[in-house]
């Protein structure tokens, strides 16, 4: 066989394994494809909307069966999802059906997948067997009578979303438990609210990761319009869908429809109906009801604590909305005004740096301040004699330096003194060299209230005195050294003067004690004032004023 012959071969070998490995790789290809699509998250959707009630109890309403029917209609429209919608209208609506579906849901959904509840109808209250006042949703077939048996209580709607494996879990009620509105009380209980025996559990009690969103906040009722055809609030929480894309991602989410929805019912029902959101989770974690993420998307700043409701924020000098709100901010650094719901001046400013597609709380803003250093100037009043004859005074500066890591209101840190040296004439013609070395473990804990911040701190660690008499007229010297463990403890008080640097002024009591033989004990203890300057940093965001 001549060379070009077995080249030939050699050539037809490779060509068909190339086939075959192509071959096997398509087939592999298609597996991984097939199992992924199997393999697609669900999204689960349950709406129920009801008009008519079978106990006459219940006033008729016009438009829920037509809202819950508009929520099947658009959510989840042009996501990835495998869709699961479940519709439950009038006499579909019963307790017993309800609960069925959701059981389904739960026999059946996996931790990729998204859970949403969707409620448009009456919404009452009852008093439990403890006492208490929970929320129910009033289904088609629930009696006055019997609600605690017949009506589906809040309670126990959150302890099945906590059991269900999906990591996302959305729960919407666009009812009320005011007494007007979408809601009526049996007299008992309209009663027991009257003499206030009864205390009204929050929504933000619920499971762990489930958003709550709430057509009217509480004592609030949610509110139909005949020109809009349905609830007030779910009207613009379906119109948000198309056009409130508010991080320019390509997916509306739902804390987004919803802070879209909450500003125009408030405006709509002027100020009389304020939508409210729960989360233990918002961010990346938010759940789509629109579309699909197309890209990394704006930064965006949230705000969703109540106890900063009514507050105003500018970003930029420009104004942004009331808060509880999220807000979308420039990639790279931003400016955040706060205003009191009664001030034209911002109480606080802080400059914010985020990037492409992070979500940025205003809590981690405004309290997340981990990495603080500084240094202060001590002065010491030493309590034993015998330092005094030592050194020829009893008092000593000291200069400390220190890095602290804070942890909520905890901070844990070190602090080093430099080793000051002190010089005095004990007595002629004895001269006295005093040098002392501190390095110390501080544990702290801090109360902020405005500008000024109060606490205290306990702190820890070894101690090295050097001392050195010298006779100045024949220059002889002794030398003596020792080391010591030390503590104390002593009270803080704090005022922030801009950005995030603070003046700090502390009192406080260490002790101590040294052997240096011939001379004996030395007690370590004394007392002390400091004052100092501190600065506190984050990653995120820093503080103007």
């Amino acid at each position: 066989m001549n060379i070009h012959a077995w080249l030939y071969r050699c050539l037809i070998v490779i060509l068909l394994f190339a086939i075959h490995s192509y071959s096997c790789a398509s087939d592999v290809l298609l597996s991984k494809q097939a199992i992924k699509s199997e393999a697609q998250p669900k999204y689960y959707v349950v709406a129920i909307g009801v008009n008519h009630y079978a106990d006459d109890f219940w006033p008729d309403l016009k438009w829920p069966v037509n809202d819950a029917t508009n929520v099947i209609d658009h959510f989840g429209t042009q996501t990835q999802y495998q869709l699961h919608k479940i519709l439950l209208t009038d006499e579909s609506a019963t307790l017993d059906k309800t609960v069925a579906a959701l059981n389904d849901i739960s026999a059946n959904a996996s931790q990729e997948d998204t859970v949403i509840v969707y409620v448009s109808g009456h919404g009452t209250l009852a008093q439990t067997a403890d006492g208490e006042l929970d929320q129910y949703v009033v289904m088609h077939d629930t009696q006055k009578d019997r609600l605690l048996t017949t009506g589906l209580s809040h309670t126990a709607l959150f302890a099945w979303l906590e059991k269900v494996l999906a990591r996302k879990k959305l729960v919407i009620f666009a009812t009320c438990h005011s007494g007007e509105g979408k809601s009526r009380l049996p007299p008992k209980v309209a009663q027991l609210i009257k003499s206030a025996k009864g205390e009204l559990p929050p929504l933000s009690e619920v499971s762990e990761g489930v958003l709550v969103l709430a057509a009217a906040a509480k004592g609030e009722a949610a509110r139909e319009n005949d020109n809009l055809q349905g609830d007030i609030y779910t009207h613009y929480l379906l119109e948000a869908l198309s056009i409130y894309d508010r991080n320019k991602d390509g997916m509306v989410s739902a804390l987004e429809a919803h802070d879209y929805a909450r500003d125009r019912t408030w405006t709509f029902t002027q100020g009389r109906q304020r939508p409210t959101a729960h989360a233990r989770f918002i961010g990346d974690a938010d759940i789509p009801l629109f579309g699909q993420k197309q890209q990394q998307g704006l930064p965006v700043l949230e705000a969703y604590d109540e106890n900063l409701s009514g507050f105003y924020a500018q970003v930029n000098n420009q104004e942004k909305g009331r808060l509880p709100f999220a807000f979308p901010l420039n990639p790279g650094k931003s400016y955040v005004s706060l205003y009191t719901p009664d001030s034209n001046q911002p109480f606080v400013r802080y400059k914010v740096k985020a990037s492409a597609g992070q979500f940025v709380n205003l809590d981690e803003v405004m309290n997340f301040r981990p990495i603080g250093f500084g240094g202060e100037v001590r002065q010491y009043y030493w309590s034993d004699n015998a330092w005094e004859k030592l050194s020829g005074s009893s008092e000593h500066t000291g200069i400390d330096f220190f890095a602290n890591y804070h942890l909520g209101n905890f901070s844990l840190g070190l602090l080093g003194e430099l080793p000051v040296e002190k010089r005095n004439t004990i007595r002629d013609p004895i001269e006295s060299k005093v040098r002392l070395t501190t390095v110390m473990v501080v544990g702290g804990y801090q109360y902020a209230m405005g500008h000024f911040t109060v606490g205290a701190n306990v702190e820890m660690g070894m101690e090295k005195m050097n001392i050195s008499l010298k006779d100045q007229s024949t220059g002889e010297t002794l030398n003596y050294a020792d080391d010591s463990f030390s503590y104390g403890a002593s009270l803080v008080m704090s005022y922030t003067i801009v950005s995030d640097l603070a003046v700090k002024l502390q009192a406080g009591q260490r002790w101590g004690d040294w052997q240096f033989d011939p001379i004996g004990d030395v007690d370590g203890g004394r007392t002390w004032v400091g004052l100092g300057i501190g600065y506190r940093f984050g990653w995120k965001a820093r503080t103007l004023w």
